[in-house]
């Protein structure tokens, strides 16, 4: 309980690109890294790689302008066999996450990959060593974008044979997600985290794939609370869900958790309430920028007036929904009925009392 008490106090830090946050989150760790390179990488090469020693390299790699660039992760290894030492046996692999898709990403890569042999070179000398990419894309709808270098020149240029035998390759391993089944996810990966993470990626921005696939993940996403962290992580995959769905639609697979997994309602519950509390302060932070923009302290209030009124409309209505259901009086009327009872104490009251009518008396 400690871990997911931990990760619930750094939730204030909203991050405005949930997919990626994700992504960071489950496949920084070596483990996951591997399991996800080692089931995309074509089989022959995937057995040339040792994937007991896939480390984490750093990605700040530093363009010819000085500006710096951040390949999303970066692992280095070395290959089976016997060699001339680890130095002539480095590999590098790199994973580049895509929720859409970017028609440039073959000419991206080729940057990444040109700096960090730059940066190798310029730290060890001797031969290049390999760079492998692989593009892990939940776009809607499917990876449709080149998947090498090639591609992006004129066709005409690229069908004349003395032409194109100069023109560089540079192939990308696609991961499209939209084209695994479930139990491909689940087979390829030991440990329930990347499993649920790919398919949340796939499946959480469409309720209705959401909802109807739940209860297939059901096993796995108990299996998550016996793992170390593992409260944590799933707090981590329920955040994602809260964040990149609708209000009503978070409220719907709520409400589906509470029924058919109770064993995270709890948990649920717990999110939404956090997502709350940091609505409000953005409200709050909101009225203050608008109120010091007037410059005058009639504008501060105001400005703090209608931070409260979007924490109070579109906040506490779903705290109120979540914990009590559908009200037979509108919550909003009620709540104006409440206007001397401060956010903070109707907060209070939302997360201990029983009832409506306990959050409701001083209305």
């Amino acid at each position: 309980m400690d871990d997911f008490i931990a990760s619930c106090q750094g939730w204030e830090s909203v991050t405005s690109r949930p997919h990626d946050a994700l992504f960071r989150a489950t496949f920084e760790h070596p483990s996951h890294a591997g399991s996800l390179l080692r089931s995309a990488l074509p089989r022959e090469l995937a057995a040339l790689i040792d994937w007991s020693r896939l480390r984490p390299a750093a990605n700040e790699l530093v363009s010819s302008s000085l500006g710096e660039r951040r390949t999303d992760l970066l692992f280095s290894t070395a290959l089976e066999g016997p060699g001339a030492g680890d130095g002539a046996r480095v590999v590098y692999l790199h994973i580049e996450h895509q929720s859409r898709v970017d028609t440039t990403m073959p000419l991206r890569v080729l940057g990444y990959r040109v700096r960090i042999w730059e940066r190798h070179r310029k730290r060890h000398g001797g031969a290049l060593p390999p760079v492998f990419c692989v593009v892990l894309s939940h776009a809607a709808k499917g990876w449709t974008g080149p998947r090498s270098l090639v591609e992006l020149f004129p066709e005409p240029v690229r069908t004349l044979a003395p032409i194109a035998a100069h023109l560089p390759r540079c192939p990308l391993i696609v991961e499209d997600l939209g084209r695994r089944a479930d139990a491909e996810l689940r087979a390829r990966h030991a440990h329930p985290l990347p499993a649920l993470t790919l398919w949340l990626l796939r499946d959480a921005r469409s309720p209705e794939r959401l909802v109807h696939r739940l209860l297939d993940w059901r096993d796995q996403i108990i299996a998550l609370l016996d793992y170390d962290h593992g409260e944590r992580d799933l707090a981590q995959l329920l955040r994602y869900v809260a964040l990149v769905g609708s209000e009503m639609d978070f409220e719907e697979f709520h409400r589906f958790v509470a029924h058919h997994i109770p064993e995270v309602e709890a948990m649920t519950m717990t999110i939404a309430e956090q997502l709350c509390r940091e609505a409000l302060q953005r409200g709050r932070e909101q009225g203050q920028r608008e109120g010091q923009r007037e410059g005058r302290l009639e504008g501060q209030r105001e400005g703090r007036a209608v931070g409260f009124e979007e924490g109070r409309s579109q906040v506490l209505v779903q705290m109120l929904d979540f914990k009590f259901g559908p009200p037979t009086v509108p919550w909003t009327e009620r709540l104006r009925r409440c206007e001397s009872t401060s956010v903070e104490a109707l907060i209070q009251r939302i997360l201990t009392a029983t009832s409506a009518e306990e959050v409701f008396a001083d209305g």
